[in-house]
């Protein structure tokens, strides 16, 4: 699953958790100041009626957001049952820590949406905790599937204010009246590049220089036609330029309205026409055995992925270790391209303990997180980034770079979009559109909006359907 290799190779290490006393109150999952304290739980230096160092009050509720407070007793019995694309193995030797006498049953799975699915549907057969593909969110966001995380006893409200907003957003129905699941990170796109090239031909090689000189089209698109004359370039197709400008957003808004014909999106189909007519694509695809060959040759000198893209870029070619950089998008653009989340199943058995187990590993500093940040990656907790200069390592395979600050930087600019159960059928014709606009070189604003009139005609009764359902105005 490329979109979610971001957190592949952050779950590795087990890390020792400081406990604080264990709070209770009427509601046995609210953090609060009166609980019996547990007798294999070591007292925390700040009393539990006083709110630690930069702790925050909410709702009658005081949230640290550098300590994790269990709400359940941690001698507690049971079991609970997590399905996830890859192994998982030190998140749940680190819950055992906590809770050693709650077994936790891992199911992994290449492809979970098609079985996940199947299984909500049936009624029978679901995991306590499901890892949620954040592109795959139209799968779940209209359902009843899953548990609402913002009401009792999860009271997940409390934490909105500690994730970036559209991370926030992107998990939540489509209606956006409940929080279906917990974000586990974030992925900004950004732009990797051989740094070696741009030096040879003149161009800035330093991350920040070509950031902000690549910010202008005709700068880059200057740069492409150089390296172009030498059968190296900077683009895979002449769609690409489009999709750079507008990465990461849906296609539908809330209201099931189209969100794709704006001057954002005719700047970006024109920019596209003008690679096509200057003939500037590789027309090689990343992914495929030419693309690796063409990475490691310097055809491609220039590539645009999650931040995850540095993993990936480094099994696929290792002999380029030490010549990419990362910076940020061309054109002043943003988006994001992966991340995913932790939801608990309407079918679960263990609600109480499979949120203590999102918790633990996702809303404090100290384990998932803290992994996350010493392997490059981007938390979705961003109380995390507090540990960021005391944790970020080098990136030898950018040789050397140390991307965590800009990566921070650039999940803030990373717009919110939502995933719907139309996108299939709109990105079919999404696509025939715009290739029917640069092979035909149709201008962009008619373009675009004979792709709204056609997707608004072929899929009018699904949305009026959908709005129906959703009692959307």
């Amino acid at each position: 699953m490329k979109r979610l290799l971001s957190t592949s190779m952050i779950l590795v290490i087990v890390l020792t958790l400081f406990l604080t006393a264990c709070n209770n109150n009427d509601n046995k999952n609210a953090i609060t100041d009166e609980t019996p304290k547990a007798d294999n739980t070591q007292k925390a230096d700040t009393p539990a009626t006083e709110p630690a160092k930069d702790a925050v009050q909410q709702d009658n509720v005081t949230f640290d957001p550098n300590v994790f407070v269990p709400a359940l007793p941690t001698d507690s019995t049971g079991e609970i049952t997590l399905w996830a694309a890859w192994p998982l193995d030190s998140w749940i030797g680190h819950f055992n820590s906590v809770f050693p006498n709650v077994k936790v049953n891992l199911v992994v799975m290449d492809e979970i949406e098609g079985k996940l699915k199947t299984a909500l549907a049936a009624g029978s057969g679901a995991p306590d905790i499901a890892f949620l593909d954040g592109g795959y969110m139209g799968n779940y966001n209209t359902i009843d599937g899953f548990e609402d995380l913002l009401q009792p006893p999860y009271n997940g409200g409390q934490y909105e204010e500690y994730f970036p907003a559209s991370t926030w957003q992107r998990f939540m129905s489509l209606d956006g009246k409940k929080l279906i699941s917990i974000a586990t990170d974030i992925a900004p796109a950004v732009t990797f590049y051989r740094a070696d090239i741009m030096e040879e031909n003149g161009f800035p090689s330093d991350p920040v220089e070509l950031g902000k000189y690549i910010s202008d089209a005709d700068n880059f698109i200057n740069m492409a036609k150089a390296l172009k004359a030498q059968d190296k370039y900077l683009i895979q197709w002449d769609s690409e330029p489009l999709g750079i400008y507008t990465f990461g957003i849906g296609f539908f808004n809330r209201k099931l309205e189209w969100q794709r014909n704006t001057d954002q999106f005719v700047k970006g189909l024109d920019l596209s026409k003008r690679f096509k007519q200057e003939k500037l694509a590789s027309n090689i695809d990343f992914w495929s055995d030419e693309g690796t060959q063409a990475i490691s040759s310097g055809k491609l000198s220039m590539t645009f992925l999650g931040n995850w893209g540095a993993e990936e870029l480094s099994n696929k070619n290792p002999d380029t270790a030490g010549k990419f950089r990362a910076t940020n998008l061309p054109f002043g653009a943003a988006g994001g391209w992966g991340g995913a989340s932790l939801g608990i199943t309407t079918q679960s058995k263990n609600k109480e303990m499979a949120w203590e187990f999102i918790r633990l590993i996702l809303l404090n500093n100290v384990y998932a997180n803290k992994e996350n940040l010493e392997s490059g990656g981007t938390p979705a907790f961003l109380p995390s980034f507090e540990l960021l200069d005391q944790l970020e390592q080098p990136n030898e395979f950018l040789g050397g770079q140390m991307t965590g600050h800009m990566y921070q930087e650039l999940i803030h600019k990373i717009p919110e979009s939502i995933s719907t159960q139309l996108d299939g059928k709109a990105q079919e014709i999404w696509d025939k559109g715009i290739q029917d606009a640069l092979e035909k070189n149709i201008d962009s604003k008619t373009a675009l909006q004979s792709i709204q009139d056609e997707v608004e005609k072929v899929l009018k009764n699904d949305i009026e359907k959908l709005k129906a359902e959703l009692n959307i105005q």
